[in-house]
């Protein structure tokens, strides 16, 4: 009898954005970033959907589990308007809450500044929420400005390799989307291999110190 062949699982990506007003200042290089990681994640292997959440103090779901080849690009001041205040644990903890999947996970976390308006997530839900996450398989990049990420992604529960700060500049923030999209591509490359252990898919989305040096500018 021949063995069953394995089916290798789709990636869906979950990108939860910060539209908050101080967004605006690297507001083009955000679009020019997003746009560029979706044309490189159409191009790569295996198959991928997304998620893209926006949020300030609102919360807005621009696409759920749509197949990455489907996406638009984001428009400044169209599709993308930055405005209002943080609400960052109330865009994290909806948004697990509300995405169900069997799929492999990998969630990215875009922010440039600290929480400050949250009213049905706090901090420790957050972790515990991620906690969950994380035993059901699911992968975390946070990606900050204006604060220590590998502090604060910490106490959410989230790998110092898997935080990397960025500063709020256009340079910096367009080097921080060139940066993990290409961990999402060598993610998905290394799950082509059915045999990949979880070390190896763990470090194609580890940041090293020379991806640390990189965003800096």
């Amino acid at each position: 009898m021949k063995k069953k062949e394995q089916k290798i699982k789709a990636t869906d990506i979950i990108v939860v954005l910060d539209r908050s007003g101080s967004m605006d200042s690297i507001g083009q290089s955000t679009v020019d970033g997003f746009n560029s990681f979706i044309k490189e994640q159409r191009a790569a292997e295996g198959e991928a959907n997304l998620t893209l959440v926006q949020f300030d103090n609102q919360y807005q779901v621009d696409y759920s589990n749509l197949d990455i080849k489907h996406v638009k690009d984001l428009i400044l001041g169209e599709t993308f308007v930055p405005r209002a205040m943080t609400a960052l644990y109330d865009a994290i903890g909806r948004t697990i809450a509300e995405v169900k999947t069997k799929n492999d996970v990998v969630m990215v976390i875009i922010t440039d500044g600290m929480e400050n308006a949250s009213r049905e997530f706090n901090r420790d839900g957050v972790f515990k929420s991620i906690e969950d996450k994380k035993k059901e398989g699911w992968n975390f990049l946070f990606l900050a400005a204006n604060q220590d990420a590998i502090k604060a992604g910490g106490d959410m529960g989230i790998a110092a390799n898997n935080s990397m700060t960025y500063n709020a500049n256009d340079a910096s923030n367009s080097k921080m989307y060139m940066n993990f999209s290409n961990k999402l591509t060598n993610f998905r490359s290394a799950k082509m291999n059915v045999n990949a252990s979880k070390v190896e898919l763990d470090a194609a989305l580890s940041f090293t110190e020379e991806d640390r040096e990189d965003v800096k500018s």
